[in-house]
């Protein structure tokens, strides 16, 4: 009788009983049916194969379905409907289901050694040899040079468990050839770092698998806990972040500095003379002067000019006694196509110096500001001191006493003995020796400015007294919002020429017609080229031409419009009178 769909075997026939005959067709025929299952079961030699599907127990990754008799933690084993996998060292590497198959590389097996107290060569705790993972704790800051125990394609992953740091060298020769590391470079572990090592056979020596740990980013805490071992590790504390803005950015290879979040509005750019490389600044024309390196310069006259008068537009010159000239310097060097020259004319000794002073509406939003002051470049013809200083006018707005000096030759350089004692405040004053002939980057000056002020001025002048025909040579002017002086800010000759002709214009005039009478009067009126800071002074500069002229009239009727007209001194003649015409609202 086969047996039944559960492989139960039942004996075709009853037992034989004792004392009873044995029945040849009943003994024969359980003789056939025992010979025939036997043949139908799998035999263990290998002979013969299975004609159905061969049924196994469910098993585990421990004990599988199939194992192999001397090693019974590897076979075949099932999880679950439709789910099953393979296990080695009963440990599951494959995984069969109903989405795929599923290979798993390794499985860690954790060591967690004995506190490391020392450096470490051919390090080899006990059970590493079974390990695939290390989880290392150290004392203090300490070195591993090498690993035992390497074979081909071995992975160890060395988790660092410790408060401080571990050192994996590169190529040490601390331990022996065949178990070093071959890195990079040294490979500096901090708390809770990890690295993948995988043993190279051919080259004898264990290698990174992971990218290289150069830096991280830690909490303050653990910065602080690492002290010197966060330089070796490279770590970036996030306690140089103050504010929300604050940059990371380097001062030199592999040093990181903080860089302060700049003010509303204010843009980075790239300035070489920063320790960072890097400046907060404002948008364009973030600078208060005007011409700040003369490139205007509409009177045009080099002829030596008296104490307080308008050389360069926007500057006037000051002088301790007697006149002064101020001429142009063309390209004096790369990157400063001009400058403002200043020439002592007088016989004798004395102090010269050229300021400008800035339009209300232009400088009061500035009130309670830091600022700073500087001329880019300098040059003086003999060695000698100069200085530089911010005025605050808080007099009536745009009524300034131009001539701010009080006395020349006091080295008190306050309000009421060098300076002015009315309406005038000292913001501050600095002093630079220049050596003769020499281009040399102006020092910078910075101010918290008043509450009060409504105009400021900037001065510059020779501290001592200079011989006759010494030149003081000024380019790159520049009062800016901030504490730092950036870099000049070249502004386009059409932009700076407006500007300059809001205080200070040239325009020319011409009037012909035909006079009938004696006394025939001719008129016109002339736009200029924008509209001036106040209705300003009008006159006629040098006529070039003046035929049968005699009264000759320019007044300005607003600060946009100028009226012109001519009388005629001849009857039945031609009229003729062209004028090059200034129109003057300087402060």
């Amino acid at each position: 009788m086969p047996r039944n769909s559960s492989g139960t075997y039942t004996l075709p026939n009853a037992p034989v009983v004792t004392s009873t005959t044995i029945d040849s067709a009943d003994e024969n025929d359980t003789r056939d049916d025992l010979a025939s299952e036997m043949t139908n079961s799998l035999d263990r030699g290998g002979r013969g194969a299975m004609t159905a599907a061969l049924k196994i127990v469910d098993g585990s990754a421990a004990s599988p379905g199939i194992q192999f008799s001397s090693d019974a933690n590897n076979g075949w084993y099932r999880n679950s409907a439709d789910n099953w996998s393979g296990s080695a060292g009963s440990v599951e590497v494959v995984n069969f289901s109903t989405n795929g198959m599923t290979m798993f590389s390794y499985r860690l097996t954790p060591l967690s050694p004995a506190q490391i107290t020392s450096n470490q060569n051919d390090y080899a705790p006990a059970s590493f040899s079974t390990a695939s993972m290390l989880r290392l704790d150290t004392d203090a800051a300490r070195e591993l040079t090498g690993l035992a125990g390497g074979t081909t394609g071995r992975v160890i992953d060395v988790h660092y468990i410790g408060a401080t740091t571990l050192t994996l060298k590169d190529e040490s020769a601390s331990s022996a050839a065949a178990n070093r590391f071959a890195l990079p470079a040294d490979l500096v572990l901090g708390p809770d770092m990890s690295v993948r090592l995988v043993y190279d056979g051919t080259s004898s020596r264990w290698r990174m698998n992971t990218g290289a740990v150069s830096s991280v980013m830690v909490p303050v805490t653990m910065a602080s806990s690492l002290g010197a071992a966060a330089s070796a590790l490279a770590v970036i504390s996030n306690s140089l972040i103050d504010a929300k803005g604050d940059l990371i950015v380097g001062t030199a290879a592999d040093t990181p500095a903080r860089k302060a979040v700049g003010s509303n509005g204010q843009i980075l750019v790239a300035d070489s003379t920063q320790s960072d490389g890097l400046i907060w600044t404002e948008l364009r024309h973030r600078h208060l002067l005007i011409n700040g390196s003369g490139e205007v310069n509409q009177r045009a006259t080099t002829s030596a000019q008296a104490d307080d008068t308008y050389g360069h537009d926007r500057w006037y010159r000051l002088t301790q006694s007697n006149a002064i000239a101020v001429s142009d310097v063309a390209d004096a060097e790369n990157t400063t196509p001009r400058m403002m020259r200043l020439t002592q004319s007088n016989a004798s000794a004395q102090r010269m110096g050229y300021a400008q002073i800035i339009e209300g509406k232009n400088c009061k939003h500035l009130r309670g500001q830091t600022v700073t002051f500087r001329f880019g470049r300098k040059r003086l013809s003999s060695s000698a001191n100069v200085r530089i200083a911010v005025l605050e006018w808080t007099g009536t707005e745009d009524s300034v006493t131009s001539d701010v000096v009080n006395d020349w030759t006091s080295s008190t350089y306050t309000a009421g003995n060098f300076f002015l004692g009315s309406n005038l405040t000292v913001s501050a004053v600095a002093q630079q020796a220049l050596t003769a002939n020499t281009l040399t980057d102006g020092s910078s000056l910075t101010v918290t400015l008043g509450s009060s002020f409504n105009n400021l001025i900037v001065f510059v002048w020779t501290e001592s007294t200079v011989a006759q025909n010494v030149t003081l040579d000024l380019a790159k002017a520049q009062l800016e919002l901030g504490s730092v002086a950036t870099p000049y800010e070249h502004e386009d000759a059409e932009s700076m020429l407006v500007k300059c002709q809001r205080c200070f214009s040239v325009f020319w005039v011409e009037l012909f017609f035909y006079a009938n009478i004696v006394g025939e009067r001719m008129g016109v009126g002339v736009t200029l080229p924008v509209q001036m800071r106040t209705s300003p002074t009008v006159t006629a500069d040098a006529a070039t031409v003046a035929t049968n002229v005699s009264t000759t009239s320019l007044s300005a009727m607003s600060e946009a419009y100028v009226r012109v007209y001519a009388d005629a001194t001849s009857a039945g003649a031609n009229v003729e009178w062209r004028t090059r015409a200034i129109a003057n609202a300087e402060l």
